[in-house]
This record gives C-alpha cells, structure tokens and sequence, in this order.
C-alpha cells in the first residue's frame, strides 16, 4: 500500500511437478519523503496602516500521506511601528518532512513612504490623496527593482562588516577536509585592512577572491 508508510512483505512460492516448493520474500520499504504543503490564506504581503488594528488570516496545509495538517504560527506585528514584520507558518509532516511559509506584513505611515521614496531614489509627486495611493506608487516604483527573494539569494552566505574612517577589517579563515563533509580550521585567521571608497554613489560592496 503505497498510500501508507511501513514495511511490506512479498512472498513468492513455486513448486515442481514432484511437489518441490520454494518460498522467497522481498522487503518493501514505503517511505515519505515530500515535505507538506503550505497555502497561505489572502496575500503573502500585506500593507496596514500605522495605528489600525492587524488580524492575520492564518493558513493550512495539506499532506500527501497525512492529509490536512494545522501548521504552527509564530511572530507578532507591531502596527504602533512603520516597517515589516514576518508572520512564519511551519508545520510537519508524520515522517518528519518540514515546511515553512512567511507573510510579510508592512506598517506603513505616511512618514514611513517618504522615507523609502528619499532612500531608495522613487519617483516624486506632489501629492497623493491617500496613504494607499502613496504605497501604491511606492510598490511601482519597488517592483522595478530587486525582490525581496533576490536581495535573499544575492546574501546568501555574505556577512556585514563595518567600515570606520574609511577602511573594512576582513577576517579570513582558511579550513581543510578530506570528504567535503568535515571542515576543520589550519589555524588562526588572517586579518587585512581594505579601504573602501568614499567618493562613490555605490550602496553596495562585496568582496571576491582574485584570479
């Protein structure tokens, strides 16, 4: 029963026209290794203005083995603060298998859309009618730009490090393995002093290994 996890026995008998029989077995492992479904209820981004009052819609889930699940919510929003807060939904399944899902919810004021208009360069109008209108034109502006999913895949792995009087301190540590698997420090870390341009518009730094 492929339907259900467990193990099952196949017997396979024969027998000769002198009444010789053999009997064999095969072991069959049925085993879950798809992880549940999340669906969010309503948008995975939701906007609220500053000082209303927010209720998360909540989600399900759904298992090909176990059928519907209830997964586990975690995170607050905080609507007395502009700026993004995270609703996680995780849940699991009887064989282990996790899955994560995440609303992000923006608080938003009208402090809140001039401030991301002056920092991330939107385009200016002299006037809105509504809050919403003025988000509106913020996520026009947004959507021409880099996800939130693709700012994730570009950090993937990148650390923070910060520049005083015009120079970063970089820490390199060299490991070793025999198997990929395994890595162990060769000793202490290496440290350099890079001075980081000043006169530039760039918003963005990385480092890289030279040829």
């Amino acid at each position: 029963d492929t339907s259900a996890t467990g193990t099952y026995t196949v017997t396979y008998n024969v027998s000769d026209a002198t009444g010789n029989q053999t009997t064999v077995t095969r072991t069959v492992v049925v085993v879950d290794t798809t992880a549940p479904v999340i669906t969010i209820a309503g948008e995975s981004t939701v906007t609220v203005e500053a000082g209303n009052t927010y209720t998360d819609a909540g989600a399900s889930a759904s298992d090909i083995v176990d059928g519907a699940l209830s997964p586990s919510t975690t995170g607050t929003v905080d609507t007395s603060v502009p700026g993004v807060d995270t609703i996680t939904y995780s849940v699991s399944d009887a064989a282990g298998n996790e899955s994560i899902a995440i609303r992000y919810v923006y608080v938003v004021s009208d402090d809140f859309v001039e401030s991301i208009k002056a920092n991330f360069g939107f385009i200016e109008q002299d006037s809105y009618d509504t809050l919403q209108d003025a988000y509106d034109q913020v996520v026009v502006e947004r959507d021409a730009r880099l996800t939130m999913e693709e700012v994730r895949d570009a950090r993937v792995g990148s650390r923070i490090i910060a520049v005083e009087n015009g120079q970063a301190v970089v820490r390199l540590q060299m490991e070793e393995s025999s198997d990929l698997q395994v890595w162990e420090d060769t000793g202490d870390p290496a440290t350099m002093t890079v001075p980081v341009p000043s006169d530039s518009d760039t918003k963005f730094i990385r480092f890289k290994m030279a040829e």
